[in-house]
C-alpha cells in the first residue's frame, strides 16, 4: 500500500468516525428535546376560558389546509386600551392628563374661572367634577387639543407621562400595563397578526405612547378624533386640531372606527368592558369577528411582575 493510499484511508476513517459521532449527538439532542414541554406563550395567564380562547383562535387561523385558516394579510387583532392593556383606576389616565392640562392653560383663559366645566377644574371643585357628564369631559379634552398640531399634542402628553406617577402605586403610568396582555400582543404578532388598539380615548393621546409601551405604531391606533384644519403658511404645510368632535370611538362607534381606519374585519377583538361587546355586536359588518372578553379579575389573579389589580 502506497503512502497516498494510507493517507486516503486514514482520512476516510476519520470522516466516518465524525459522521457517526454527529449521528449520535443528533439522536441525543432529539431525545432530550422530546422530553421538554412546549414553551407556554402566555405564562402569566391562569388556565381558563380566556386563555383557551386566545390559543384556539391562533391555532385555528394559522394552520394551513384547515377550514379556519386565515392568510397573513387578513390576520388582524384589536385591543381595547383602558382596563385591558393598562390601568384605568382611580380614573382614566387621559382624564388625569386633561385635568392637569386645563390647570396649566388656565392663566391664558381667565374666563374659565367662572365658565363650567372649566371652573370646577380650575377651582378644584371635586364634587362638581364627579358629576361631569361625558359631554363636559369631551369639552375639556377638546380644549387641550385646540389649535395645536398633532405632534405638539403628542409631545405634551409624552412629557406629562414622563413626569407623572400613579397616585397609589407611585410609578409612571406607562409602567402600569398588564403583563398578560403584553404576552397576548407578542403571541399574536409572532403568528403573523397585525395588532391594533381600538379605544374610546383620543387618538393622539394614545399614539403618544403606544409604540414605546406596546409595540403598536401610530398608524395602528384607532381612537376618538377631533376635526382639524389644514394650512400652508410660509411654504410649510401643517394640520391643527379644532375643538370639535369628529368621531366618538366608543360603543358602536368602535365598529365604525375599525371600518374607517382598518378596512378589514378583525379576526379577534380583545376587550374587557361588556358594554363594548354589546356595541360591537350591534354592528352589521363584523359578524366574522371573534370577541375575547377579558375577565376583570385577570390581572389581579395572574402571576406577573407588571400588573396592577
Amino acid at each position: 500500500m502506497t503512502a497516498l493510499q494510507r493517507t486516503v484511508r486514514s482520512r476516510e476513517g476519520r470522516c466516518a468516525a465524525a459522521r457517526h459521532l454527529l449521528v449520535v449527538v443528533c439522536a441525543l439532542l432529539l431525545t432530550a428535546c422530546a422530553g421538554i414541554p412546549a414553551r407556554d406563550p402566555l405564562p402569566s395567564w391562569n388556565e381558563g376560558p380566556a386563555k383557551a380562547a386566545i390559543l384556539r383562535i391562533v391555532a385555528d387561523t394559522t394552520k394551513e389546509g384547515t377550514p379556519g385558516f386565515v392568510p397573513p394579510t387578513d390576520r388582524i387583532a384589536t385591543f381595547d386600551n383602558d382596563g385591558t392593556l393598562w390601568t384605568e383606576h382611580p380614573i382614566y389616565v387621559e382624564v388625569q392628563y386633561t385635568l392637569g392640562r386645563i390647570r396649566d392653560l388656565a392663566p391664558q383663559h381667565p374666563e374659565w374661572k367662572t365658565q363650567q366645566p372649566f371652573a370646577a377644574v380650575v377651582n378644584g371643585d371635586r364634587a362638581a367634577m364627579e358629576k361631569f357628564s361625558e359631554r363636559e369631559f369631551f369639552t375639556l379634552m377638546a380644549s387641550t387639543h385646540a389649535g395645536v398640531r398633532p405632534e405638539e399634542f403628542r409631545a405634551s402628553v409624552a412629557a406629562w407621562l414622563a413626569a407623572s406617577k400613579h397616585p397609589r402605586f407611585n410609578r409612571p403610568y406607562t409602567d402600569l400595563v398588564y403583563q398578560p396582555m403584553l404576552e397576548v400582543l407578542s403571541f399574536f404578532r409572532a403568528n403573523g397578526y397585525k395588532t391594533f388598539i381600538v379605544t374610546g380615548g383620543t387618538i393622539d393621546f394614545v399614539r403618544s405612547f403606544a409604540e414605546r409601551t406596546y409595540g403598536i405604531p401610530p398608524e395602528q391606533v384607532v381612537g376618538t378624533t377631533f376635526d382639524a384644519t389644514y394650512a400652508f403658511d410660509g411654504g410649510v404645510a401643517s394640520v391643527r386640531i379644532d375643538p370639535k368632535l369628529a368621531a366618538l370611538n366608543d360603543g358602536p362607534g368602535k365598529a365604525i372606527g375599525m371600518h374607517r381606519h382598518i378596512g378589514r374585519v378583525p379576526i379577534a377583538a380583545v376587550i374587557r368592558v361588556i358594554p363594548v361587546v354589546a356595541g360591537l355586536r350591534a354592528a352589521s359588518d363584523i359578524s366574522g369577528m371573534r370577541l375575547v372578553p377579558m375577565p376583570k379579575v385577570l390581572a389581579a389573579s395572574s402571576s406577573c411582575s407588571r400588573c396592577v389589580p
